[in-house]
């Protein structure tokens, strides 16, 4: 089995913990150090060989990255709260010089009002037209 927990019976072997990166020798079969939780990965010696330098690898090339973002992360942080804090308190302002504004402001609709009975003066002209014809 490649993968084991700790705690766990174990065949004579090498087993590398990749959460802390102790490795274990057992010489003989036995049980593996630690919890449960603790998981063991069974390497050979040569495969040990070729991981160290990876990780190694990995390390050098991405620390520069983890500190360079140790520093702008919380300036950025900074800043968007800043701007954050600005909009908020614009718009409270905003919402509020609207309310204001829209309590005094009237556009004189009537709702019950309704101008669907057309032009007097063209209802005017027709009716005389109309007494001829019944005449």
């Amino acid at each position: 089995m490649l993968v084991n927990m700790g705690g766990q019976k174990a065949k004579k072997g090498m087993y590398w913990n990749p959460a802390d990166g102790h490795r274990v020798d057992l010489s003989e079969e036995g049980l593996l150090p630690g919890s449960v939780g603790t998981i063991y990965l069974r390497m050979p010696p040569g495969g040990m060989l070729v991981l160290a330098p990876v990780v190694g690898l990995l390390f050098v090339v991405f620390f520069p990255v983890f500190g360079l973002m140790a520093v702008v992360v919380p300036w950025l942080v900074a800043i968007f709260g800043v701007l954050a804090g600005t909009t908020l308190a614009g718009i409270k302002l905003c919402s509020g010089m609207f309310s204001t504004v829209g309590k005094s402001v009237s556009f004189g609709w009537t709702p019950a009002a309704s101008y669907l009975s057309g032009k007097k003066a063209a209802r005017q002209k027709e009716e005389p037209e109309d007494k001829e014809e019944k005449k």
